[in-house]
């Protein structure tokens, strides 16, 4: 069954019949979310790997979701954390060119972000 069709039913069946007054309970949109987010992260496994990086292409249009900056590149890794820290090494760049490292839990929350890392070893 396509992914975004069982998706679609299991979040029509946790909200309930659509009605105008139906607002879902905390529970049911965080279990919603933490089931689109999960998704994603195992469609990226299977393309990648754990604990390597992705260079993905500048945005477009055609793009599922636009990226907060058109012309910025990002990279993303799914990084298993469960034998403990990892590290992360910044590669250098040029002095005067924006980074940014921004590091977020299965459920896309943040835990680490740093505007301008200095080129070295996070954890």
């Amino acid at each position: 069954m396509n992914k975004t069709v069982l998706a679609t039913i299991i979040t029509t069946l946790s909200f309930g019949a659509v009605a105008n007054d139906y607002v879902p309970t905390d529970a049911q949109l965080t279990a919603q979310r933490t089931y689109h987010h999960m998704e994603n992260m195992v469609e990226h496994i299977e393309q990648h790997g754990i604990n390597h990086f992705s260079q993905e292409d500048l945005a477009d249009h055609t793009f599922f979701v636009i990226t907060p900056a058109l012309d910025h590149l990002y990279s993303k890794a799914m990084i298993d954390v469960t034998n403990g820290a990892v590290e992360v090494t910044i590669p250098e760049y040029d002095e005067g060119r924006y980074a940014s490292f921004h590091l977020k839990d299965a459920q896309h929350f943040t835990v680490y972000a740093e505007m301008m890392p200095t080129t070295g070893v996070l954890t």
